[in-house]
C-alpha cells in the first residue's frame, strides 16, 4: 500500500462484497497507519496486526484489541427507508454511500479479550434502541463517559468495560483530537453537535425519518468531508 491516505478510497472496492470492516485489507492498513501515534498519556499507539486479523496494542500496562467500524450509517440498506430512497436519485444515494466508506467514516473501537463475556461498543450502539448505530449519539455517550455529572448513559456499562481503552485519551478533548472528531463537537468540547435534533436519550427518536433524511445526509456528508480534510492535512 501506498504511504500516503486516499481519503477518496471506497473501501467497499477490496472487500469483495463482505463488510469492508472486516474484508477490505486497505481499510485495516489505513487504520494502522492512521492511529499508530502519540497518545495524550504521552504513550505511543503503536497498532500491530494479531494474528486472528485484528488490530493490536500492546505496552507495559496495556493488551487492547481493536477493530475496525462504519461510524456513519446511511441506513439505505434498513426496510424502513424504502419508501423514502424512492425520493432521491441513485447518483444522490450513491454519492452519500460513497463517501460513508471513505476513511472518515470509520473508526476503531476495542473489543473483547478472547473468553470475556458481553457486547463490544460496535454490538452494543447497533442494537440499543436510544443509539441505533448513530455515531453522534454513540460520541455523546463517550462524552457523558467522561463527564463526572450522573447523566444518563445508554452505553455506560459497556464503556466502563473498556476503561483501559478510553483512560489512554485522558479526557473527551484527547479522545475527539486523537481521532479527528473536532467538527463533531463544539469548540470547547462541551456538546457534540448532533446529525438530527437531539433533547435527551428517551425523548427524540434515534432514527433519521422520512421529513429529516435529508438534513441527516446533508450533516453527515459535511462531518465526513471535514473529517477528511483533517486526516489528509496530517497525512498529505
Amino acid at each position: 500500500m501506498s504511504e500516503k491516505i486516499d481519503v477518496t478510497f471506497d473501501f467497499r472496492t477490496d472487500s469483495k462484497g463482505m463488510d469492508p470492516d472486516s474484508a477490505s485489507a486497505t481499510l485495516r492498513a489505513y487504520h494502522k497507519k492512521l492511529w499508530s501515534k502519540l497518545l495524550p498519556n504521552k504513550e505511543v499507539f503503536s497498532l500491530s496486526y494479531s494474528i486472528d486479523d485484528y488490530l493490536c496494542f500492546q505496552s507495559k500496562n496495556h493488551k487492547i484489541r481493536l477493530s475496525s467500524d462504519w461510524i456513519i450509517n446511511t441506513y439505505l440498506h434498513w426496510n424502513f427507508l424504502a419508501e423514502i430512497k424512492k425520493q432521491f436519485q441513485e447518483d444522490k444515494i450513491e454519492e452519500f454511500s460513497k463517501i460513508s466508506h471513505s476513511i472518515g467514516g470509520h473508526i476503531i473501537f476495542p473489543v473483547n479479550p478472547i473468553g470475556t463475556s458481553g457486547q463490544t461498543i460496535n454490538q452494543k450502539r447497533g442494537t440499543k434502541k436510544e443509539i441505533k448505530d448513530r455515531f453522534d449519539l454513540t460520541l455523546e455517550c463517550i462524552r457523558r463517559y467522561y463527564d463526572s455529572k450522573n447523566e444518563t448513559n445508554p452505553l455506560g456499562e459497556t464503556l466502563i468495560r473498556f476503561d483501559n481503552f478510553f483512560e489512554l485519551f485522558k479526557n473527551f478533548k484527547g479522545y475527539c483530537d486523537f481521532f479527528f472528531l473536532q467538527d463533531l463537537v463544539s469548540a470547547d468540547y462541551e456538546k457534540v453537535n448532533f446529525l438530527l435534533d437531539f433533547k435527551d436519550f428517551g425523548v427524540t427518536p434515534a432514527l433519521p425519518n422520512q421529513n429529516n433524511y435529508l438534513e441527516y445526509m446533508r450533516k453527515s456528508i459535511e462531518f465526513i468531508e471535514a473529517r477528511n480534510a483533517r486526516i489528509l492535512k496530517e497525512f498529505r
